[in-house]
């Protein structure tokens, strides 16, 4: 179906719109003139979506010429047998490239704006104990597995990231180690690049335990200069370990030893436990793990980071009752004293009620002072005011 044409005469851009043919066979065009080619082909794209939407209400069962509508993108979204976080994959890629062709002004709307991606579920890390990692160690040494599982395990490394360790990253005399490449799988293909994000590339210090092992690693493949290269971890024959073959390797290992079974990147996880046991700041296990931002680590291990707050709200409220007590005591002890004070100046023959006997027959002062006794009185006041203080109803701060 044509569409028109845009056809420039002089500094003007005329734009002609083709609309079929009507009824009687004549073909229906409109002209119109454009200042700027960037205002023609914008009208020029408009007519067309116009003209496909035309197309597809008067024939359901035909398509627009690229095939692609809002309704197959919700139906691929949600009816794909392909796992979650991949769904939300290509979600992102088909939005981003239909924004790039409205910026373009190929399309005059991105139809991906009115389909909803499925809900990423947050999957809860799991992790070794201090003792499970502990055997798992123990296990691995004199292994294959022996230099990769020591390196997640102590410096909480992605997967990628370890595959992609190279000599030149590694300073043993200063015993640190720099994160700056990394090497993943797509299929069968291997892909070498940079890190994850800028935050990602980061310098860390290297405990003894593992310069000890990487000085061994380098000593051996400098024996073997023909076969090795550049790449720290690699297989016995010298190539680099393919990053699916490796996490393969992790998992036929627990089984063969009876260990919990977690997947490889679940030793970072089980570095950030660690670190949080040992007290350690989230701000500072983001930093080693090579998070952009505290948030970012708080996200992925609130389950863990959230253990913390028990002893925060334990020690507060430790804290809150003890101030409490004292706050209790020193006012039963102002109370006590200016109940005592009033006491001592108070006379019962300021009262109403002791100038008359039973009957309602007035008495005199003197004679009211002889039947109660102002001591008497007051004695009995601070023995009633003590007994008050002490009574086990009443809560006794010590």
């Amino acid at each position: 179906m044509a569409y028109g044409s845009i056809t420039q005469r002089g500094d003007k851009y005329r734009v002609c719109f083709d609309y079929g043919v009507d009824r009687e066979g004549k073909r229906v065009r409109k002209y119109r003139t454009f200042d700027t080619k960037r205002d023609a082909i914008r009208a020029f794209n408009e007519h067309k979506v116009k003209m496909d939407r035309g197309r597809r209400s008067c024939r359901a069962n035909t398509r627009s010429r690229s095939g692609l509508t809002t309704g197959t993108i919700i139906l691929s979204c949600h009816r794909s047998s392909k796992r979650r976080h991949t769904v939300i994959k290509h979600h992102n890629l088909l939005t981003n490239t239909l924004n790039a062709a409205e910026r373009q002004e190929y399309i005059t709307k991105n139809p991906m704006r009115a389909v909803s991606p499925p809900k990423k579920r947050q999957r809860e890390a799991k992790f070794y104990t201090p003792e499970q990692l502990g055997v798992l160690l123990a296990k691995a040494v004199g292994t294959r597995l022996e230099l990769p599982m020591f390196i997640c395990a102590y410096l909480g490394l992605r997967r990628g990231e370890l595959c992609g360790l190279r000599w030149s990253d590694v300073d043993l005399e200063h015993h640190t180690i720099t994160i700056e490449n990394t090497r993943t799988q797509a299929g069968k293909k291997e892909i070498e690049k940079g890190t994850k994000t800028a935050s990602s590339t980061r310098t860390l210090y290297l405990p003894d335990t593992l310069c000890d092992m990487l000085k061994a690693a380098k000593e051996h493949q400098q024996a073997c200069r023909a076969t090795y290269k550049n790449t720290v971890i690699v297989m016995e024959d010298g190539r680099p370990f393919r990053p699916n073959y490796l996490s393969e390797l992790f998992g036929k290992f627990l089984a063969d030893n009876d260990l919990p079974k977690i997947v490889l990147h679940e030793l970072r996880h089980t570095f950030a436990s660690l670190s949080n046991q040992a007290g350690i700041p989230a701000y500072n296990i983001g930093k080693a793990l090579g998070h952009s931002t505290p948030a970012t680590t708080q996200k992925i291990y609130t389950h863990l980071l959230d253990q913390t707050h028990t002893q925060a709200v334990e020690g507060v409220a430790a804290i809150a009752d003890e101030a409490r007590r004292k706050a209790g005591k020193e006012y039963l002890l102002q109370l006590a004293k200016a109940l005592i004070d009033e006491i001592r100046v108070w006379d019962p023959m300021k009262f109403g009620g002791l100038q008359r006997v039973h009957g309602g027959n007035p008495v005199n002062r003197r004679a009211t002072r002889a039947a109660y006794g102002c001591g008497s009185t007051r004695q009995y006041a601070l023995r009633d005011v003590s007994r008050v203080l002490r009574h086990p109803l009443v809560p006794v701060y010590d």
